[in-house]
């Protein structure tokens, strides 16, 4: 990769309105300046634009308006790259002030890695999406799995190139019952495809804590993104025995609650054993 690569960041919005000026915010405050910002803003109100109306950002924006569906407006944004790395923050997300910077630091001085996963933590620096290793590592076909939160991903644009597209029937807003996992299709095609990827957890991005509720638009939504992870474990072909035991985990995740008598705790793990099913068997 050339020196002082370009990023194209790919942010999809939608229902949030303070936290993406904090992610711009913390954008116009990079020591590290080659980049470009492609905002795809999903609200069917004008929340986005006024935003960008009463602001002034010292980068390059490209704002489009799109439907709703996260792996749709992620497409729709990768048709506008012109950068050497692509990202794709969370709008609730927002970079500390070294971040690009580290990142084209990993891609210069690791020249064979296709691609870069960070971190993701909250502004204690506790790990707050997913993934908590703490040790570098070249990515795996399963600690992918894991480390697959969108918001910590770089990508080479090669990769982009090759892979082509996100699975539109996966995401939030997909119109599917698989609401989530998009990106760790997208992380394994890019895998299958020969591609490296290094986990690096001292490239930090950062993200609130997620917390769990127990009302139902959140069992709801636990049983949404089991079933997407469901659906990717057998797309790909995970090995049956490995299928069961993420089955097996989350179910006894459920009795395990039932025990200690934890019983909102019990009916999440039933809602994303359920899902999970769903999408292995579906």
């Amino acid at each position: 990769m050339k020196s002082s690569p370009k990023f194209s960041l790919v942010l999809c919005t939608v229902g949030r309105e303070l936290e993406p000026i904090k992610l711009l915010k913390s954008l116009s405050n990079q020591s590290y300046k080659e980049f470009e910002l492609i905002i795809v803003d999903q609200n069917e109100d004008e929340r986005i634009s006024n935003v960008l109306r009463a602001h002034s950002f010292p980068f390059k924006i490209i704002y489009i308006k799109n439907q709703r569906g996260l792996s749709k407006s992620r497409n729709v944004g990768l048709k506008h790259i012109s950068g050497d790395v692509v990202a794709f923050p969370d709008d609730d997300s927002w970079y500390p002030e070294n971040l690009l910077k580290e990142v084209e630091k990993c891609f210069l001085n690791d020249p064979a890695t296709d691609g870069f996963i960070g971190l993701t933590v909250d502004e204690k620096n506790i790990p707050s999406t997913g993934c908590r290793d703490t040790n570098s590592s070249l990515v795996t076909r399963f600690s992918l799995l894991r480390m697959s939160v969108s918001n910590s991903i770089f990508l080479g644009r090669q990769i982009i190139k090759t892979v082509g597209d996100f699975d539109e029937t996966l995401g939030i807003g997909a119109g599917t019952p698989w609401g989530a996992s998009e990106e760790t299709d997208y992380l394994i095609r890019v895998f299958d495809a020969g591609f490296v990827l290094h986990f690096n957890p001292d490239i930090k991005i950062f993200h609130p804590q997620i917390f769990l509720s127990y009302d139902q638009k959140y069992l709801e939504k636990a049983f949404s993104y089991g079933a997407g992870f469901g659906r990717i474990l057998r797309k790909h072909r995970y090995p049956l025995g490995f299928i069961a035991w993420k089955l097996f985990k989350t179910f006894g995740g459920c009795v395990l609650a039932v025990l200690r008598f934890k019983i909102p705790l019990a009916k999440y793990y039933l809602y994303s054993f359920r899902g999970r099913l769903k999408g292995v068997i579906s």
